[in-house]
């Protein structure tokens, strides 16, 4: 069986102080990941993250859920503009990563 690992592995190099990487770096060399396509999946995660907002507040307002920030109240229409906003910058982020491919 061979490995694809050096045979001295010392703690600099996991570090990336060895190469001058960054340890996510490191462990991609040596688990043999050479694509990455770093703007599709930063695109994916904010469109999901942006996705799960929206999602959010149309919960809240098919709920009906009432938000109090310090003493004051927040009004529905504020969740409209919101699940609008980040619905569509969601949807917007993953056709843009869905392009880049």
């Amino acid at each position: 069986m061979t490995s694809s690992l050096p045979a001295r592995l010392d703690f600099h190099q996991l570090t990336g102080r060895f190469y001058g990487w960054s340890a996510g770096e490191n462990l991609r060399y040596f688990a043999g990941v050479t694509n990455m396509n770093s703007i599709v999946t930063a695109r994916r995660l904010t469109g999901t993250i942006f996705l799960l907002i929206a999602i959010v507040h149309i919960w809240r307002l098919v709920r009906g859920i009432d938000v109090m920030v310090g003493s004051h109240h927040l009004p529905m229409w504020l969740s409209v503009v919101g699940a609008i906003v980040t619905g569509l910058l969601g949807f917007w982020l993953w056709t843009l990563s869905s392009r880049a491919r």
